[in-house]
């Protein structure tokens, strides 16, 4: 566990893919005991790999609907190199924010590499497209923002 609160959804999932030993994911949550903006995690990131430019991107939002919002899995999915992950943060209906970690497998797994949400909190797996349209739903979940990152010129 990174906290004793339940703010620490960005350093648990920062800890879960690897960004973050124990002791630094403590160490933010303590710092960050109301939670981090979008502006503190990319902040963090370039901290963390300052040779990239890192800025979150919306996958979908509130004005969407649920067509859209499944296509734009779809291209997220397409954008996400195999074995890769990122930071992605999702509003819900209620106005609150959460992380998670999104994941693309490998083309040896099922379905081609499928994408899979880890939610590093409440240490969860929802793997293919089924289980995190579930999760997303279950959630209500309005929006949709990955971490995207671009190499900065030397």
């Amino acid at each position: 566990e990174v906290s004793d609160h339940q703010y620490d959804c960005v350093p648990s999932s920062l800890f879960a893919m690897g960004a973050l030993n124990l002791r630094q994911a403590k160490a933010l949550a303590n710092i960050h005991s109301q939670g981090l903006a979008a502006v503190q995690i990319v902040s963090t990131f370039t901290l963390l790999a300052p040779q990239f430019e890192w800025s979150f991107d919306t996958v979908f939002s509130e004005k969407d609907d649920e067509p859209t919002a499944r296509k734009a899995l779809g291209s997220l999915l397409d954008a996400t190199r195999y074995k890769h992950m990122t930071l992605v943060g999702i509003q819900r209906a209620d106005g609150t924010a959460h992380a998670v970690v999104w994941y693309r497998g490998d083309a040896s797994l099922p379905k081609d590499g499928q994408a899979m949400i880890y939610d590093a909190q409440a240490n969860k797996l929802y793997s293919g497209a089924t289980e995190i349209i579930k999760y997303l739903i279950d959630n209500k979940v309005q929006a949709m923002r990955a971490t995207e990152q671009q190499l900065l010129d030397k």
